[in-house]
């Protein structure tokens, strides 16, 4: 059929700007086509036309179809079509002509109209045009593969039309799926590699549903979908390999590897496992996968410079620094990490070492090397111990100590040296070395530096269980004293760890918990009183629900927190109330929850102050934890929003303000 290429093609050119060279004639040629569609359109048939044309910003039209206001035409066009359309679905050739007008609309958010009501009415009817219609997309004349696009680009950008764009998208699956083409297969399996994953899961649905795969032998989307965050899209994703008999061989695996590039950071995490399983066991394999990821990261960590074309001008060239290709290899190393033997660690940790990927200028791509780094140190370094403290120490040893880099580098060198530690046998003279470099890294200025070390040391104080009441000392020591603040959160860190390695009874043993209650009632000293807040947002974050029932005493502490003068112990009470909230058990609501109501009885405004914060902070619990006690926390609460104390006002305002943000329903969260 001709008329849709012929169609496709003037408009093509149009939007190209034929106009500035043939005046208006390819728009008249393409207002003529307009004779051609459904006669029951009667004089509305040119006005399709002018509409679509001036909805693509074409400046060649004349005087007269220009009068009236391009939203008023696309909305009134929109209308009748919707309209006739219910009535009985347009032939192939009215519907190859009206499309264009739907798809400029939902594309570029509504044409002419500002008004976010007026908006959605356009879109409204451009996507109800298309679902009268997607039980004619078995004709292969009509542009299948655009509205596939559009419709999982429609999913993503109107949610709150995701119900009925997933039944269009079904309905145009059901369609196509008795002759689609390899090039509409492409579109929809790429839908199920998007950001967002109910998207994923639709199109899933409907390739499960409808698409037969059985004449694919491998399918890179369907493989990296397999391996995704998503368990629901895990499961559809593993029947559909399976109902299609689809393969993974090791010579797909260069299929996968452009994936660890994506800019989708769940995207890179799919792929890295996706190509570790397509590798498999296979040794051989395995080394050049290896092999090509290192040189990988070698040439992304050149830095980009500008480039000059052959008379010396400056070429346009990107210089963004291409981080997401270099963390999707860091990826892929952990998940490659059962694959590694003894012979190919050491190796690797001094590539790690050599090329610098330890101090990578991304904190992103730093922080994933070190977590790759650890977990391949933690499953193998056990055969390697002597050779990788030669390599650690070799390092550490070097006299260039002034460089940014160098100093990021000796600090994640000390973590992968904490986490080989845990192979030395327990009473090992090195292993209090070890903790003692892990408490000098400690003071480092990064977060994810001092979860690492945390996580490092439980293993070695079980190891040196003598020395405990020193470190905890030492820890608390820099945890109240130290006027940096990274130090002392660092030292919370390293309390923390430490005290999971010996067990939660060493807070009473060593009398950690009556410290750090004096630290919090000291008037003099902030930074006694931060300390401490600091101490337990990380004892209850690193030891979790074991933490709970200290949890429950430290209440008041809490509560005097939010009243402090010192704003940055205010804001450390908030996140220590943030951090302990998000993981209370029913049990723990329970406790906790009568004491801070009766708070909002008191007289004196500085507890119903911090009564108000601390609810507040319930906010952050889990979220069926946080249904289970919204009705006997708003209310109180909104009955303190007519207190007499301003300050108590603003506190149970800010309050209501915190449930606001984190609940996700819209009808609870309008309220």
């Amino acid at each position: 059929m001709w008329f849709g290429p012929c169609s496709t093609a003037l408009l093509d050119i149009i939007i190209a700007g034929a106009g500035l060279v043939m005046g208006n004639i390819a728009e008249m040629a393409y207002l003529d086509l307009s004779r051609l569609i459904a006669t029951r359109l009667g004089s509305l048939r040119e006005f399709v036309g002018v509409a679509i044309l001036r909805a693509v910003g074409t400046p060649s039209l004349p005087n007269n179809m220009k009068e009236e206001p391009l939203g008023d035409i696309v909305t009134r066009v929109l209308y009748r079509l919707r309209f006739l359309s219910e009535q009985r679905p347009f032939d192939t050739i009215s519907l190859i002509y009206i499309l264009p007008l739907a798809v400029v609309v939902l594309r570029e958010h509504g044409i002419g109209r500002t008004e976010p009501d007026e908006i959605e009415e356009q879109v409204t009817l451009a996507l109800e045009l298309l679902a009268h219609h997607a039980d004619q997309f078995t004709d292969m004349n009509l542009p299948r593969g655009e509205i596939l696009g559009l419709l999982i680009q429609c999913m993503q950008n109107y949610t709150q039309h995701y119900k009925d764009i997933k039944d269009s998208l079904f309905d145009v699956c059901r369609s196509i799926s008795t002759n689609i083409v390899p090039s509409e297969l492409s579109v929809l399996l790429n839908g199920a590699l998007v950001s967002q994953a109910s998207v994923r899961t639709s199109v899933l649905q409907a390739i499960r549903e409808y698409i037969d795969l059985t004449e694919l032998d491998f399918s890179e989307e369907i493989w990296l979908a397999a391996h995704e965050d998503n368990g629901d899209n895990v499961e559809l994703a593993t029947a559909i390999w399976q109902e299609n008999a689809l393969e993974a061989l090791p010579t797909d695996a260069s299929k996968i590897i452009p994936y660890l590039a994506s800019k989708d950071g769940q995207l890179r995490r799919a792929s890295a496992k996706a190509l570790a399983a397509c590798i498999g066991d296979e040794a051989s394999d395995f080394l050049e996968t290896l092999h090509g990821l290192e040189n990988q990261y070698i040439e992304q960590a050149k830095p980009r410079l500008p480039e000059r074309d052959e008379f010396g001008m400056l070429k346009k060239t990107n210089l963004e620094d291409p981080w997401e290709a270099r963390s999707g290899v860091a990826l892929a190393f952990k998940a490659f990490s059962t694959n590694f033997t003894t012979e190919e660690l050491v190796p690797f940790i001094k590539f790690l070492v050599s090329a610098k990927a330890l101090a990578d200028r991304s904190s992103t791509v730093r922080d994933q090397m070190i977590e790759s780094a650890t977990t391949i140190i933690n499953r193998h370094g056990g055969k390697a111990v002597e050779d990788l403290i030669n390599v650690f120490e070799s390092q550490l040893d070097k006299g260039d100590k002034d460089s940014e880099g160098s100093d990021l580098l000796n600090e994640a060198i000390v973590v992968l040296y904490g986490a080989m530690g845990r192979h030395l046998p327990k009473g090992d003279e090195r292993v209090e070395k070890v903790v003692k470099r892990l408490f000098e890294t400690l003071s480092t200025p990064s977060e994810s530096v001092q979860y690492a070390v945390a996580g490092c040391l439980p293993p070695l104080v079980r190891a040196s269980s003598t020395h405990t009441s020193d470190y905890i000392q030492v820890m608390l020591d820099q945890l109240l004293n130290s006027k940096r603040y990274a130090a002392r959160r660092g030292a919370a860190y390293g309390l923390a760890g430490v005290i999971k390695g010996e067990g939660v009874s060493a807070l009473r043993e060593y009398r950690v918990m009556s410290t750090l209650k004096s630290a919090a009632e000291n008037k003099k000293d902030s930074n006694h009183r931060q300390g401490a807040l600091l101490a337990y947002e990380l004892l209850s974050f690193i030891l979790g629900r074991t933490f709970e029932p200290y949890l429950i005493q430290i209440v008041p502490q809490l509560l005097n927190g939010f009243g402090d003068a010192v704003a940055d112990v205010r804001e450390a009470c908030l996140d220590t109330t943030k951090v302990c909230f998000s993981g209370l058990s029913s049990y723990g609501v329970k406790k906790i929850l009568p004491t801070l109501l009766d708070g909002l009885e008191e007289s004196q405004w500085r507890s119903k102050k911090g009564a108000c914060d601390l609810l507040g902070g319930m906010a952050y619990l889990d979220p069926q934890q946080l249904a289970l006690s919204l009705p006997d926390i708003i209310p109180p609460l909104t009955g303190v929003l007519n207190d007499s104390h301003k300050e108590v006002r603003a506190s149970a305002n800010r309050s209501l303000q915190r449930f606001g943000e984190v609940i996700s329903n819209p009808e609870v969260k309008s309220l």
